[in-house]
């Protein structure tokens, strides 16, 4: 985000702009779906070896910008999209959203109970099969793995999904941007094998153990899911192993797509309606994956950092905006995007 962007939206509250518009849009409506994507409420400490990448916002600042949602927008949960999608229910007059993506423990210890205190309800979307079986979520073992990487090494060499060579000692920021890139777009990577490598080439201990400890008090296990739920909370899908899915093998897409869904029901006892995409990226152009999806059962998808969605025309469900949420969104900006959501893209 440009500090232009910044200052522009300071000036716009400050003069009471952005301020009418909001009262504007709380009074008459607006033909927008408003949905917030956030992945943590947390306060890491100095020292983490985790992705930062992820953590949106600590809990006060999330507190106010609830607060803030609140003062002009309708929040509503999962139940109130699909029946719009569907055609049998209006959403109510400037209807939000707000949503969290993985799986988090936070989510559950932190956001929700903010979240309740507000008097709303969080759609949470579950990559199931990180809770099943208890493993770190892929970028955040990329950034432990950095992290504790051997002192001293120079350029390190991965073999798989092809020759790479990284350079840790003159950029090991651009080292670690190249590999979570690569992983956004390697079509029908195996995730394990690569993850494996990289532990190797890094000289870092790793193994099933190592990450079933990690993962108490990080990932949510199944009986927190299902404590999310009983205070409230909708619970829907985010795949399985969360790979974008334009990366996934047609042949695989049931089992991303279907059995994420069936394992959130089988645990939870209810029917699962929506997704949200791992990534985020729009699949307007893919047919397949939205065939995957409809014969998966979904009614509604969501993208991410797609900005807020249109309410008019022909919306097509399977491709639902939200505005994701970053560390910058605060006062002004936060204020602003809500009233205008182009000021943030």
């Amino acid at each position: 985000m440009s500090s232009s962007r910044q200052r522009l939206c300071s000036l716009l509250d400050r003069v009471g702009l952005i301020e009418g518009v909001l009262r504007a849009r709380a009074r008459f409506g607006s033909p927008y779906l408003t949905v917030l994507t956030y992945h943590r409420v947390f306060d890491a400490p100095e020292v983490y070896p985790f992705d930062r990448g992820v953590i949106d916002v600590g809990p006060e600042a999330f507190d106010a910008q609830l607060k803030t949602l609140g003062k002009y927008f309708n929040v509503v949960g999962i139940d109130e999209v699909c029946a719009h999608f569907s055609g049998e229910e209006a959403l109510p007059k400037n209807a939000a959203v707000v949503s969290f993506d993985d799986g988090y423990l936070d989510n559950l210890e932190v956001a929700a109970p903010i979240l309740n205190d507000n008097g709303m309800k969080g759609v949470f979307f579950m990559a199931t099969s990180y809770i099943e079986e208890r493993r770190i979520y892929w970028w955040d073992r990329i950034n432990y793995l950095f992290h504790h990487a051997k002192p001293g090494q120079g350029k390190i060499t991965l073999a798989y999904p092809a020759h790479l060579e990284l350079d840790l000692e003159g950029d090991r920021a651009g080292a670690l941007a190249t590999i979570l890139q690569l992983m956004k777009i390697q079509f029908d990577l195996d995730v394990e094998r690569m993850l494996d490598g990289m532990a190797d080439a890094l000289g870092v201990p790793w193994n099933r153990d190592i990450e079933r400890e990690m993962c108490e008090g990080f990932v949510m296990t199944w009986d927190d899911v299902r404590a999310l739920r009983k205070m409230g909370m909708d619970v829907q899908s985010h795949t399985r192993s969360h790979r974008a899915l334009q990366t996934v093998p047609h042949g695989e897409l049931a089992s991303e797509l279907a059995g994420a869904k069936q394992d959130l029901e089988r645990e939870l006892g209810e029917t699962v309606d929506s997704i949200s995409y791992p990534i985020g990226r729009s699949l307007t152009s893919l047919g397949p994956i939205k065939e995957a999806l409809r014969d998966a059962g979904y009614k509604v998808g969501f993208t991410n950092a797609t900005g807020a969605h249109p309410l008019w025309g022909e919306p097509d469900c399977y491709d639902v905006r939200r505005i994701a949420i970053e560390p910058e969104y605060k006062g002004s900006f936060f204020r602003s995007v809500l009233a205008v959501p182009q000021l943030g893209y």
